[in-house]
């Protein structure tokens, strides 16, 4: 019988297994569960599996305790814990893996004696460890007993930062005068001021013994009472629990059984298991690419869809996102030390210039590159964003933080590798989607009688990307009269694109009008069967353009994309801002790899391109949109679903 830990909601779990004799088995939370703040909780890199007890219960036995005492007779296992510490300290790692916001020099000033860390009321470690909410109380006491006031800080719990649950000291600690911690401030960068840590059973206590700091315990704490922690004010019937605790041992003898011997690892984005150190690896890398924004922002003018997607790619991270009208934009931005957050050009002039004469960044989100089919079929939420402090991507009448980029970005080999191996794979899931992509290939090559095929590739004209990447050609007539210009002698197909047949948007032209200039005017054709088979591709703003480059297609742009200027196509608008000349994959690299973000639309955790072509990859053939489809009671079912089949995962790989 499987339960979760020894909480309230698995009473009835280990009721029944008691009653019928079946052994019971509790899971929890690994000590390094995940990026991103307590309160978003995607699904946990890793869980514990204990069939004896569970490691915050210390009134009787855990399988973590066993382990502990087993880790010295095991030479392997000892210098994985070794590097395991080493690694989590030098990483920085801790349970969520938020970003620290701000460092404590500007907080502190000064260093300080004694750190006190505050818990969530009621939480079970305080019970489990035989405390109460008299032992913070006490921790308060003796310490303003034996420091002043002013050489004490509080830390308040994460999850009382974010409103979501009210801890023990906050309250009294500011009544004595003494300091509260209410800001993400990083674990590692926050230990260096102070000379100790006290704690009742939080699992600060483990990292800063884990970074080698002095720590005291006032409860029975899994990591206390093996000889590493001041126990010496623990609570009487805590101090009696841990007597059976009698094996003196190291640090890296209790990573080992902490980070090594006792949690089970599993990637829930790549859906595969892991070893501590790759998990470790993994988690610093979601937290330092996608978690690095640490701003406040104020969002203005986002529909109810765009908030979700928002919300999906900055919640996750220690700055606060707020949503408003905007006219209460510049008041609210100045009170929270915020930025304005806004989509694209979706910005009324007068209010952006107020915010840069009130000194407010303004910063802009955009569809990433992945989304050319979504936005064309208008599915949300995205799977990937553009983020830009300057700009955006697709507008070229002014400078973006995206030009900077491909100007001055360093493309090693094996960031290029990446970004051509991700084309491939691209290429590869576009062609799968096809459905007659063969029969449109012959019947054009059939009517081009063996002249050059010329695609143009058509615009909607209310499109952002269309209205701020134009140059001198205006609308599809002109473009498609300029490229027949170009080649009077090819076979010019025109592709209108999608939703542009149904005459309700802008940029349809009657096809009569365009006959004179194209040979063929298809509607939504089959992309793919068209890029394979043309001389020439022509395109004003189309973020089709990009796909065509990925299937090695010359690509002649009138207007100017992101993709263009950076000498992969021949340009009839240059832009003098992009300077620089890159390959075809240096410049997908920094389209895929550098610049958009990704979410991986099944669990909500930050992915790479790769993984989010792997989501898609498995879905099969079939629109993009599919992907992200449903809404919150879907996904909480999904991640789950995510959550259970890891933990099975890590069972299996049972190591006892």
């Amino acid at each position: 019988m499987v339960g979760w830990g020894f909480k309230a909601t698995a009473t009835r779990a280990r009721g029944f297994a008691s009653r019928n004799g079946l052994r019971y088995i509790a899971l929890e939370d690994g000590f390094l569960r995940s990026a991103g703040n307590s309160v978003v909780k995607p699904p946990p890199i890793s869980v514990v599996l204990d069939d004896l007890g569970i490691y915050y219960e210390a009134r009787q036995p855990s399988r973590l305790e066993a382990l502990i005492a087993q880790s010295a007779g095991d030479p392997g296992l000892m210098e994985t814990g070794r590097e395991a510490r080493r690694r989590m300290v030098d990483l920085g790692l801790t349970k969520y893996n938020t970003l620290g916001k701000g460092h404590p020099a500007d907080r502190l000033g000064r260093r300080r004696r004694v750190l006190l860390i505050d818990q969530t009321f009621n939480d079970q470690s305080v019970a489990g460890a035989g405390a109460s909410a008299v032992t913070f109380q006490r921790m308060l006491s003796e310490a303003l007993a034996a420091y002043e006031a002013s050489d004490i800080v509080v830390k308040s719990h994460p999850d009382v930062i974010a409103g979501r649950a009210r801890g023990y000291l906050d309250q009294d600690a500011a009544r004595h005068g003494v300091e509260v911690l209410r800001e993400h401030l990083g674990t590692y960068e926050l230990l260096p001021w102070f000379d100790e840590i006290w704690t009742v059973s939080s699992g600060f206590g483990f990292e800063a013994l884990m970074a080698g700091a002095k720590v005291c315990c006032f409860a029975a704490a899994f990591y206390a009472g093996w000889g590493l922690t001041d126990d010496s004010r623990s609570e009487p019937r805590a101090q009696a629990w841990m007597k059976r605790r009698t094996h003196g041992i190291t640090a890296d003898m209790l990573a080992a059984a902490a980070l090594v011997a006792y949690p089970r690892y599993a990637d829930p984005v790549r859906d595969e298991t892991l070893s501590a150190l790759t998990a470790m690896d993994r988690l610093a890398a979601w937290r330092d690419r996608y978690l690095v924004e640490t701003r406040n922002f104020v969002a203005v003018g986002f529909s109810t869809q765009k908030r979700v997607v928002a919300r999906n790619f900055f919640e996750a991270g220690p700055g606060h996102l707020s949503f408003c009208e905007p006219a209460e934009a510049i008041e609210l931005a100045t009170a929270l030390s915020a930025g304005l957050l806004v989509w694209g050009d979706r910005i009324d002039p007068q209010l952006e210039e107020t915010a840069r004469r009130s000194g407010l960044a303004v910063t802009r989100l955009g569809p990433g590159a992945m989304d050319a089919r979504a936005v064309a079929t208008e599915a949300v939420p995205l799977p990937s964003i553009a983020q830009d402090d300057l700009g955006i991507d697709y507008d070229a009448t002014r400078a973006s933080s995206f030009e900077d980029l491909v100007n001055t970005a360093a493309f090693d080999p094996l960031l290029v590798a990446r970004a051509a191996y991700l084309g491939e794979r691209l290429v590869a899931l576009d062609r799968a989607a096809a459905a007659s992509g063969g029969d449109l290939k012959s019947s054009v090559l059939a009517r081009a009688e063996g002249r050059p095929v010329v695609v143009v590739v058509g615009d909607l004209l209310n499109k952002a990307q269309t209205r701020l990447g134009q140059a001198a050609i205006r609308n599809n007539r002109a473009l498609l009269r300029a490229a027949r210009r170009e080649a009077p002698d090819a076979y010019v197909v025109f592709m209108e694109p999608p939703g542009l047949e149904s005459r309700r948007r802008a940029g349809w032209v009657p096809h009569a009008a365009l006959r004179p200039y194209a040979d063929l005017i298809l509607c939504d054709p089959d992309m793919s069967a068209l890029f394979e088979i043309a001389a020439e591709v022509h395109v004003n703003t189309s973020s089709l353009g990009l796909m065509a480059l990925l299937y090695g297609a010359k690509v002649v742009s009138w207007g100017m994309p992101a993709y263009a200027g950076w000498g992969v196509t021949e340009d009839r608008a240059p832009i003098p801002r992009r300077s620089r000349r890159l390959s075809r994959d240096e410049l997908l690299a920094a389209i895929f790899l550098l610049y958009t973000r990704y979410l991986d639309p099944q669990t909500g955790i930050p992915c790479e391109a790769e993984d989010l072509v792997r989501r898609i990859e498995a879905l099969g053939p079939g629109p993009a949109r599919s992907l992200t489809g449903g809404r919150r009671l879907r996904n909480h079912l999904i991640r789950l679903e995510a959550t259970v089949r890891h933990i099975l995962f890590g069972w299996m790989g049972d190591k006892s």
